[in-house]
């Protein structure tokens, strides 16, 4: 990658000026005039914006510009793009989103995990990414930064990186937020698994039922089996009892 050239031949791509402002990728629904403060970062996004539309092109899917409109939760504007699945809507009719985030300023103490989970629930997306221009805005300081299933941060400066890994991790991230659209979606495979979990449980009572049933059956195996043999015993008994009485008897008439 370029990053890693540049950063062995000692140049410091850390100190290299904002991009100008350039074509933001954003569709005619959503199409808002990108200002190029520094503060806010739109010149940075300005810069990103076709080269992650060029991705989401790639994809098939639909790329959507965000950073001035507001989202799902009141007055919120974070969530700077959209990518939607396409195929994914066709399939389960539950549209699966990365949301992206965009930001060139010091974003080392930033709660990453707080930030892209509002994101997430501001643009109502599965995946989110978090891009900065240097690697020094990056907690700790490393290329890329991975806070769970489905949350990355990356720094990615389109004026010296390839694109590779940005394309690697957006491919990730929208197999992540297929796959939780496709669970959430889906209300047949919902009530399958449920029922599937019902049918365990079912199955688990009746091993229970089998185990107690095999015990009963051994006792009374157990029973009958002593019972047949004291029904023989108690009629020799009986017998021994009838010819002791008779013996006595006969005794007791020679005697006399």
């Amino acid at each position: 990658m370029r990053r890693d050239h540049n950063d062995a031949a000692g140049t410091s791509r850390e100190s290299g000026p904002d991009a100008a402002a350039g074509p933001n990728g954003t569709s005619p629904s959503t199409a808002v005039s990108i200002q190029t403060s520094p503060q806010k970062g739109f010149a940075y996004e300005a810069a990103v914006h076709p080269v992650l539309e060029a991705i989401a092109a790639g994809f098939g899917d639909g790329y959507f510009d965000t950073s001035r409109v507001p989202g799902l939760i009141p007055h919120c504007r974070k969530g700077d793009a959209l990518l939607t699945v396409t195929d994914c809507l066709a399939v389960t009719g539950n549209t699966a989103r990365i949301v992206i985030e965009m930001s060139n300023a010091d974003t080392q103490r930033r709660d990453w995990v707080a930030y892209l989970e509002e994101c997430e629930r501001n643009r109502g997306a599965q995946a989110a990414l978090g891009l900065v221009r240097y690697k020094r805005q990056v907690p700790g300081g490393k290329l890329i930064r991975n806070y769970g299933f489905g949350r990355l941060v990356l720094a990615f400066d389109p004026e010296v990186d390839d694109v590779d890994l940005l394309h690697c991790v957006t491919t990730m991230l929208r197999q992540r937020a297929i796959f939780e659209a496709t669970r959430a979606g889906s209300t047949h495979v919902t009530t399958a698994y449920e029922r599937i979990e019902r049918l365990r449980t079912l199955q688990d009572q009746l091993s229970e039922l089998r185990t107690v049933a095999a015990r009963a059956r051994m006792f009374a195996d157990k029973i009958a089996n002593g019972l047949d043999g004291l029904e023989p015993r108690m009629n020799r008994a009986l017998i021994e009892v009838r010819d002791s009485l008779k013996d006595s008897s006969q005794q007791e008439a020679s005697s006399e």
